[in-house]
């Protein structure tokens, strides 16, 4: 509240006599035909509503009231946060990082207890490559079965358990590292060894079906005619029956390619192997 008191520089409660001398030793001060201040007028306004309550007993009397009352206490809205330091966050984030790290520990230890990691990951390695062995067994598709489904399920199936296995090989050299079993960039040693292990089957994979392909032709190749079933300008769809096994078809390209017609012309003489009748090339004319 406003102290009117305060207002005329008297003290509190005081009487008529001492409230009208020191409104007239403030009205002297702040009237504005003597004071230069700017504000000279709405001070002695405040001046005058100030002596006016306190010179009407009743409204002196709300007023002392009032002013004795004891002033509510105010609010507590809880501790002020105060703005931390770059060394005090520090310490914190560090302090945090060690709550989660033995959080992390004390999980890495039953789930190990469990089942070793080492076993976790010699299991993802083993459905990697049998994985990479669908892709290797069916590379040289049947156009005509589902041999697209199961080799585009075996690079699935290997990009997959390729994770499981960075998932568990970074879970274990973590809890090597910290335990104090080994001294490693655990982080970046992981995803080399990963990198390394998808990189490998993705490269091998073409070589050494090219290798196999060379290798069933050179001693497992026979000499047959395929009939034409359609045909572009460049490209030929092939049917042919091996000596043992089921009919095949093929989808090759004619390009740039002098081959051996049969009489008919609708036939066209191949090479496949016996071992595999899906790995097959044209057979070209030579002069």
């Amino acid at each position: 509240m406003i102290n009117c008191y305060e207002i005329l520089e008297v003290p509190n409660f005081s009487d008529q006599k001492t409230i009208q001398k020191g409104y007239y030793k403030m009205a002297k001060k702040h009237h504005p035909d003597v004071s230069n201040s700017k504000n000279a007028a709405e001070d002695f306004k405040l001046i005058a509503k100030a002596y006016a309550m306190l010179q009407d007993p009743v409204t002196k009397q709300y007023h002392d009231q009032l002013l004795r009352q004891p002033p509510e206490p105010e609010p507590d809205l809880g501790p002020k946060r105060t703005r931390l330091s770059r060394e005090d966050l520090a310490r914190r984030k560090a302090a945090m990082d060690e709550i989660k790290l033995r959080k992390d520990m004390a999980y890495y230890i039953r789930d190990n207890e469990r089942l070793p990691y080492n076993y976790r990951i010699f299991g993802w390695l083993i459905a990697s490559l049998l994985g990479w062995q669908l892709v290797y067994s069916h590379w040289f598709v049947n156009e005509d079965a589902y041999d697209h489904i199961i080799a585009f399920f075996g690079g699935f199936t290997f990009l997959g358990c390729s994770f499981g296995f960075l998932n568990v090989l970074y879970k274990k050299m973590r809890f090597d590292f910290y335990s104090g079993r080994k001294k490693w960039k655990f982080n970046v040693r992981s995803y080399q060894i990963w990198a390394v292990l998808v990189l490998a089957g993705t490269l091998l994979l073409p070589v050494v079906n090219n290798y196999r392909y060379n290798y069933h032709l050179e001693h497992y190749g026979v000499m047959h005619y395929a009939k034409i079933a359609n045909r572009t300008m460049y490209d030929v769809t092939l049917v042919y029956q091996p000596e043992f096994g089921r009919q095949v078809m093929k989808h090759v390209s004619t390009e740039d390619k002098d081959l051996i017609l049969s009489p008919r012309r609708n036939q066209i003489l191949i090479k496949y192997s016996k071992a595999n009748p899906r790995i097959m090339e044209l057979v070209e004319r030579i002069d």
